[in-house]
């Protein structure tokens, strides 16, 4: 009889054994699946959002528009490509330019990339004369600096650093003003654009798909 015990015992572990494992695998699950909803809710608050701005007629006084160089350096302001910018709350958008029937150069029709300037830093880019003097503050010679250390500044791309070249001095300014007024503010979503929802591994949506 005694091996019939041991038996009895063995099976009866190995059952609590399986109840133990399925109720974890089963909590996994279930916070994966919270998560991918959040993470995905998330992803559609923020489109919305960027689309509320871009589509918004008025123009507040800190909000500003224009052509710009953009260059990843200092040093790469003459071979920079003409963006069209518009900064609307925290969030600037940006568009490619093309050269009208005229010649001048205009945004195109697609659609912006766009950066969360939440959390950006913003600093005078100084540049030099060839005598090695450094140029006023407001030369339009010198850039504006934007940097983050966890997301990418520049659209579609992965750099977290960028400089932005204005046609003049005054436009520099006012341009300084806006993006450090836009890199304060908070954004009504979460300041780190999701990449999209959070999905769970392979065996774990399948699992789902069973116990759902």
């Amino acid at each position: 009889m005694s091996w019939v015990v041991l038996l009895g015992c063995f099976l009866a572990g190995v059952v609590v054994a399986l109840l133990a494992v399925y109720c974890a695998v089963h909590s996994v699950a279930r916070v994966a699946l919270r998560q991918a909803h959040r993470s995905h809710a998330s992803a559609q608050d923020y489109h919305s959002y960027v689309s509320s701005l871009l589509e918004a007629a008025p123009v507040k006084a800190h909000e500003i528009s224009g052509h710009f160089r953009l260059a990843l350096s200092p040093e790469g302001r003459k071979t920079a490509a003409t963006k069209y910018g518009t900064i609307k709350a925290n969030i600037l958008f940006v568009w490619s330019t093309e050269e009208d029937e005229t010649g001048r150069l205009e945004r195109t029709r697609n659609a912006p990339g766009t950066v969360n300037l939440d959390g950006v830093q913003v600093e005078l880019a100084w540049t030099l004369t060839r005598k090695g003097i450094l140029r006023p503050q407001w030369s339009y010679k010198n850039g504006l600096r934007l940097s983050h250390p966890e997301r990418p500044v520049v659209p579609k791309t992965a750099h977290t650093s960028c400089v932005l070249f204005l046609p003049t001095g005054h436009e520099l300014e006012r341009w300084w003003m806006a993006l450090r007024e836009a890199s304060v503010m908070k954004a009504a979503v979460s300041s780190t654009r999701p990449a999209g929802a959070a999905r769970p591994l392979t065996w774990l949506r399948h699992y789902l798909t069973v116990v759902e």
